[in-house]
């Protein structure tokens, strides 16, 4: 049979199923084995193609694929369902545009960077960025954070207010200072139009989010509801907050990379290939720091972080885990309004050897 006459008979037989009459020789569809398929109307909306059908008759070569047994059924099969993994293609469109929305609100709502502030920031990324990983770190290390867009939050607005009425809340129950937190954050030789009043150990600390919430909180503050992290035990239950209720900071970016994503809700996990991840260098009202080596929260309802601070006549927790563990320090702050989310960073992680070449893509999992 040639080819003009077998596709002439693969009609023919389609055309009998659909009209249901039976065909000799040509194996028939059982109702429950021939599930009905949305129309691609349904699944597009519109007409595929000008004459509104599709390249690929699916009727007609299932009738082909009962000539040639079950293998050719099933690849038809898969062919047949492939209109339906076509919404793939949209949800990938739609997250690069949600992406490049949440820049764009950047550009529109917060103040650009000159090149030289711009500069000094991966300056920063690079000072404080170490070689060591937490567990909170999931997927591999980069070598270098590579600054890609810096917006910083206009000092206008309630979120500003709220700090300036902090710091001068602090200033009056602190005529003299307060004594200068020892050592240092390694973030503290970067100073953009500090106060030159009283010390109240007011540095700049990072705070890794998403683009969507990095943005949002350069907005709007932090939310204490949504601030600092419920970890679960591998049985399931729940433990509480490390260092109590709280705004977490850091001053070494790479521990603010640990929690860094891409997209809200997507936490980091070195699965990247150039994305922009985010995080915040926030100016931050430390003022008289209580300093711990261990964790102070526990299981079940946080004890209460400004009760503790209180006790203890300060205003804010350091938990030294890098005394301790040799990881990293974080500042716990238990009032929003002593943090004002200056800065909002997008850059890339890059990965490769120290001395590189580097890459945005990171390498693949070692198979030992």
């Amino acid at each position: 049979m040639n080819g003009n006459a077998f596709l002439q008979k693969i009609a023919a037989q389609a055309r009998a199923m659909a009209a249901g009459d039976e065909d000799d020789g040509v194996g028939r569809y059982e109702e429950e084995e021939a599930p009905q398929q949305p129309s691609l109307q349904e699944l597009w909306g519109r007409d595929p193609s000008p004459e509104g059908q599709h390249p690929l008759d699916v009727n007609q070569a299932a009738a082909s694929a009962s000539q040639h047994g079950e293998s050719v059924t099933t690849t038809i099969s898969w062919i047949a369902m492939l209109p339906q993994l076509c919404f793939l293609r949209p949800l990938m469109q739609a997250r690069a545009a949600s992406e490049e929305d949440v820049w764009a609100d950047a550009e529109q709502n917060l103040e650009a960077t000159s090149p030289e502030l711009r500069g000094r920031l991966q300056g920063l990324l690079n000072s404080t960025f170490l070689p060591r990983r937490s567990c909170d770190r999931r997927g591999p290390m980069p070598q270098v954070l590579r600054l890609k867009k810096a917006f910083r939050a206009q000092a206008v607005g309630p979120v500003w207010s709220e700090f300036a009425a902090e710091l001068d809340t602090l200033r009056w129950a602190l005529p003299d200072g307060c004594a200068a937190l020892e050592p240092p954050p390694r973030t503290a030789a970067f100073q953009v139009e500090m106060d030159s009043g009283p010390n109240l150990n007011q540095f700049y600390l990072f705070h890794g989010t998403s683009p969507q919430d990095a943005v949002s909180i350069a907005s709007t503050g932090f939310d204490l509801d949504r601030s600092g992290s419920l970890k679960a035990a591998s049985s399931g239950k729940k433990k509480g907050r490390m260092f109590n209720t709280g705004v977490y900071l850091a001053d070494c970016a790479s521990k603010a990379d640990e929690y860094a994503s891409e997209s809200s809700g997507r936490k980091s996990g070195g699965k990247s290939k150039g994305g922009i991840f985010a995080m915040l260098l926030c100016r931050v009202l430390l003022g008289r720091v209580l300093r711990v080596t261990r964790a102070v929260g526990g299981a079940g309802a946080d004890p209460g972080l400004a009760g503790t601070l209180r006790t203890a006549s300060c205003d804010t927790l350091l938990g030294d885990l890098e005394e301790s563990c040799g990881t990293y320090k974080e500042f716990i702050i238990p009032e929003t309004a002593k943090v004002f989310p200056e800065f909002v960073i997008g850059y890339q992680r890059l990965y490769g050897p120290p001395a590189g070449p580097w890459s945005t893509i990171p390498p693949r999992k070692s198979l030992r």
